[in-house]
């Protein structure tokens, strides 16, 4: 299942992201159980908000441990081998500040108060995309 989420304004920082995120996640968990995994993609669009012939995308892939949900892995879907300034920059900040990230993704019971990674990947697409589309596919 996919589900198409709004277009968000150029923000200076990704708050209403952050909730968009964390208000589809809560309210599509359909059991005690819940899905085992779920993934989100950020695409450009252009003016027309259409997405653009040459948008980079990225898609964050998250699954189901012990301990909640842990981010598995980040992908560049566009290109394989060229790293995208804001990509790049992800990284970094993931890398080199673990203390945001205590969870590496967030906590069934606390999906609000740990989700420092995204934050931190969409504030970082921000700075060079302006405008993006979000996409939230979930596995049962």
């Amino acid at each position: 299942m996919t589900l198409r989420l709004k277009e968000l304004p150029n923000l200076a920082i990704p708050d209403p992201l952050i909730e968009l995120i964390s208000t589809e996640v809560i309210k599509n968990k359909p059991s005690k159980q819940g899905y085992k995994a779920f993934s989100i993609r950020f695409n450009v669009v252009d003016a027309n908000h259409e997405e653009a012939a040459t948008s980079p995308a990225i898609e964050l892939r998250f699954e189901r441990t012990a301990n909640g949900f842990q981010l598995v892995y980040i992908l560049d879907l566009e290109e394989a081998g060229q790293m995208y300034p804001w990509f790049k920059l992800a990284n970094m900040l993931i890398g080199l500040d673990k203390r945001c990230v205590p969870q590496y993704g967030w906590q069934d019971e606390q999906t609000s108060s740990s989700l420092n990674q995204i934050e931190l990947i969409a504030l970082a697409y921000r700075y060079s995309t302006g405008v993006y589309k979000v996409e939230i596919s979930f596995e049962w």
